[in-house]
């Protein structure tokens, strides 16, 4: 608790242990090219481009083992602006809207063969490429024509690569003064 508010001053420990490793996790989807990164992603695997592979070893404890399952929590602060569409899956990742398209759309998800497709793998200039299992039956086109609507917010890749946004601020920034007052634990 704070001075302020009749305590000594003291930081919680717990929170700030926490904050600093979600903060490993932050760095993780923002520096792409670090060594760090690409050593973590070698060992543990890279399947959604933004976090690796569960840790379920048997021996020992590792700290990525233990950064790793803090990824829940800061993933549903985390949006993802789409830039060149390589690392932002189409169904799973949150990128248009608040939720998934996954969540929004599972019926067409179910019957998607490109589940696990990024935007850049079914996205060009042209328009969207999906493709079904199976053709639709008649109420079945109507969800298509609302996924389309949905999908034609997008503007377009660009050459820039993709990013997380923090939701908590207008900006999309990791600030410190913004978790702190919400008791949020993680910092820039």
């Amino acid at each position: 608790m704070s001075k302020a508010q009749g305590g000594l001053g003291i930081k919680n420990l717990s929170t700030q242990n926490t904050s600093l490793l979600q903060k490993w996790l932050w760095r993780l989807c923002c520096e792409d090219m670090a060594l760090w990164r690409r050593f973590i992603a070698e060992k543990y695997g890279l399947p959604s481009n933004w976090i690796t592979e569960e840790v379920n070893g048997t021996f020992g404890w590792s700290v990525w083992k233990t950064i790793r399952r803090m990824w829940p929590d800061l993933s549903a602060k985390v949006t993802f602006r789409v830039g060149n569409g390589l690392k932002t899956s189409l169904w799973n990742k949150t990128w248009l809207g608040d939720v998934n398209l996954r969540i929004l759309f599972p019926d067409l998800y179910i019957i998607s063969l490109q589940q696990n497709d990024t935007i850049a793998q079914m996205w060009s200039p042209q328009g969207w490429n999906l493709m079904l299992r199976r053709a639709l039956n008649d109420w079945e086109v109507g969800r298509v024509a609302d996924l389309l609507h949905a999908l034609n917010l997008f503007p377009g890749t660009v050459t820039e690569p993709n990013k997380p946004v923090w939701r908590l601020h207008s900006r999309g920034f990791l600030q410190l003064s913004h978790v702190i007052g919400r008791g949020i634990t993680i910092v820039s």
